[in-house]
């Protein structure tokens, strides 16, 4: 891919990108909803800006690889550097899922499936302090009433909790 610097290295960025997720009737595509540009930038932002370059040596392909070198190259690089590859792939993962086509077909499989979780959240049962899935038994820290919640006292802190406070 050579630094993934023509229109070529980026059709065999998107081929790349649609090896690990395909689509299919429902589904599209990750090239299809711009995943292979989102990899590029947020491998940048958050791997660092030699991502391109460690992208391209990872794989080592070349523009006319087939479909099954790229299968071949990933799988490589997976059993070769499994943290590197994660890293690639929780990108390509985070990039496809919040895609809006992604969450329209989500949501045509019946799922209450919102764009963010806030303001309307999801249905939730209300809580119950004798589940002990919601109310943890262990008794590290505890669980406080809201009703009972106060205010802390920072009157002892007396600089710091000015200058915190």
């Amino acid at each position: 891919m050579a630094g993934l610097d023509t229109d070529t290295q980026g059709v065999l960025l998107a081929r790349v990108v649609d090896a690990i997720i395909p689509g299919d009737a429902l589904f599209p595509s990750a090239s299809r909803v711009g995943v292979s540009e989102k990899l590029l930038e947020r491998g940048f932002r958050t791997i660092g800006p030699d991502f391109a370059g460690r992208l391209d040596r990872a794989l080592g392909l070349t523009d006319a690889a087939s479909d099954e070198a790229i299968a071949a190259a990933l799988a490589a690089w997976e059993a070769r550097d499994p943290a590197g590859f994660e890293d690639m792939l929780t990108i390509v993962y985070l990039s496809y899922y919040e895609a809006l086509p992604v969450k329209s077909a989500i949501r045509a499989l019946g799922h209450d499936y919102h764009d963010t979780p806030q303001p309307g959240g999801y249905r939730m049962s209300a809580f119950d302090p004798a589940n002990p899935h919601e109310n943890p038994q262990h008794r590290r820290g505890a669980y406080v009433p809201t009703d009972d919640v106060r205010p802390v006292d920072w009157s002892a802190l007396g600089d710091l909790g000015k200058r915190v406070g």
